[in-house]
């Protein structure tokens, strides 16, 4: 339908694009390509900073560096819930939320740096597990309480929770909530003879804080949000009532009705209809990647003019698969189904210990069935999974959807390298390795020019776009067309097609206010007296 948004991606999205996918891709081959075998000789060998880059050692660092990066993001985060946003502080210089509309309030439900609650949500189901799984490596050790590791670990998996909760995402808490059940429940089970790290007295300590934790802050899920403080106040505050006050009291909204709108999962369900009427006009190869914001509105449902988001642009099916179904065809889902599916066999399989003789080659044999990161990396990657079925996924969703199976294959050396020397040579580069060089110097330029192309056609989009709002429509004509000229956009075209359009109205009228005033001084000097 449109080959430039099918190669680039949709506007403001970076992720879905076939230029995404070959990202995506590329981190892949280079991650798992540039590590050693776990091997005892090569763990002595010297390298960058006293240490090569052994499989498991890269694996636990990169992880390590994920609760890290996602602990400041909280950080960041968590505060806007009470009412003082670091953003708003940063671009105006004030500690609060004023900066944000009422259509995002942050108050009401947190998004961080991610910028939408339920993206925030699917990062942290994928984190959560993580978290819990070098908490249990971390108390299987049977040190200390004042362990800085273990209060770090815990520390994150809390306020990860808790985050969490925050978001107010009923689909990211769901898929959240199983992924931490099916990590501890799956770890008890497979390690029920040797469970004595749980007699730890700071186990029970944690368990009282996550019990804790979810009263305070509450679960926005029909069945458990009445097991929360702010539903204990409601009931209580009722129960204060006189009885003499007789005057009828207007009922309380519901949250809904505070936040306006047609139910979510009805808006889902009427946009995946439309979804399923695109992909049947285009069933084997779909409407071309990234193009459902084209395609859905040639076969949008009555009902969706019905709906409180009649006019909203949906360039996503809200949710994964069907996306894929509409826009690749069935040849595109069935792709992405047998990556998902093999990940799932081969971790299930190892966390099973199933001895299936067709499928030993997916089987590893250094698989510690003690160690606790197999299944975690499984219930993120599972978080990931559910997540997707009720939303679409986002640049952090698609990043860890494809590493994690990465960091299985070499952690538990389903991947491995040759063992290789680091014979220092003093060969003089070639011709032919200057060449190549060059072409990744050259290439690498060029993909800078790119950047900064978007960047520069951006600023003058955002500029014209801001003009157009308060009416300056004369000054924002050439930022907009010089936009298109640099980066031809379909939303700088929709931006400009506005723009031309109030410039053309004003030329009418202009034109038509001069005639009017020549008409009459026509009349004026032959007509009257």
């Amino acid at each position: 339908m449109d080959p430039y948004v099918s190669f680039w991606g949709y506007y403001s999205r970076w992720n879905g694009g076939l230029l995404s996918i070959f990202a995506y891709i590329f981190l892949y081959y280079a991650f798992v390509s540039n590590f050693w075998n776990n091997s005892e000789e090569n763990s002595k060998l010297k390298g960058f900073l006293n240490q090569i880059p052994i499989g498991k050692t890269i694996v636990l660092r990169s992880l390590l560096v994920s609760l890290i990066s996602g602990f400041l993001v909280i950080l960041w985060s968590i505060p806007s819930h009470f009412g003082y946003d670091p953003t708003c502080f940063m671009f105006r210089g004030t500690l609060d939320v004023a900066c944000w509309t009422n259509d995002f309030q942050p108050r009401i439900r947190i998004f961080g740096p991610l910028g939408q609650p339920d993206w925030l949500a699917g990062y942290l189901g994928i984190l959560i597990p993580i978290a819990g799984a070098f908490l249990i490596s971390e108390l299987r050790k049977k040190k200390e309480i004042l362990n800085p590791f273990l209060i770090f670990y815990s520390s994150c998996f809390v306020l990860f929770y808790v985050a969490l909760l925050y978001t107010g995402s009923r689909s990211g808490i769901i898929s959240g909530i199983i992924s931490i059940i099916i990590l501890f429940l799956g770890y008890a089970v497979l390690n029920r003879k040797n469970l004595n790290f749980l007699k730890n007295k700071f186990a029970a300590i944690f368990i009282v804080t996550m019990i804790v934790s979810t009263f305070f802050a509450g679960i926005r899920l029909p069945v458990l949000e009445k097991f929360s403080l702010a539903e204990f106040q409601k009931i209580i505050s009722k129960n204060e009532l006189t009885p003499l006050s007789q005057t009828p009291t207007k009922p309380e909204e519901s949250l809904a009705a505070v936040e306006g709108g047609s139910n979510s999962l009805h808006i889902r369900l009427v946009v995946w209809e439309g979804a399923i009427a695109a992909w049947k006009a285009n069933p084997i190869i779909g409407t071309g990647v990234e193009t459902f914001a084209f395609a859905y509105y040639q076969y949008r449902p009555i009902e969706h003019n019905k709906l409180s988001e009649w006019n909203f642009l949906y360039n996503k099916a809200h949710n994964e698969y069907l996306n894929y179904l509409t826009t690749t065809g069935l040849f595109g889902l069935l792709s992405y189904l047998s990556f998902l599916g093999l990940f799932l066999i081969i971790a299930i399989l190892n966390l099973a210990d199933l001895k299936i003789k067709l499928l030993k080659p997916l089987r590893s044999e250094d698989y510690d069935r003690k160690d606790p990161l197999l299944i975690a990396l499984l219930s993120s990657f599972l978080s990931i999974v559910i997540i997707n079925f009720f939303g679409f996924s986002v640049v952090i969703l698609n990043i860890y959807l494809l590493l994690i199976p990465a960091f299985v294959l070499i952690y538990f050396g389903f991947i491995k390298t040759k063992t290789a020397s680091l014979e220092v040579k003093n060969d003089n580069v070639s011709y032919g390795q200057w060449a190549g060089i060059s072409l990744l110097g050259i290439a690498g330029l060029f993909m800078i020019w790119i950047l900064l192309s978007y960047w520069r056609a951006d600023t003058k989009y955002a500029l014209g776009y801001n003009y157009n709002r308060v009416q300056e429509y004369q000054t924002a004509y050439p930022l907009l067309h010089d936009a298109i000229k640099i980066r031809p956009e379909p939303v700088y075209l929709d931006e400009m097609a506005v723009n031309d359009a109030f410039i053309a109205a004003s030329i009418a009228a202009q034109n038509a206010t001069e005639s009017a005033q020549i008409a009459q001084t026509l009349v004026t000097e032959y007509l009257c007296p």
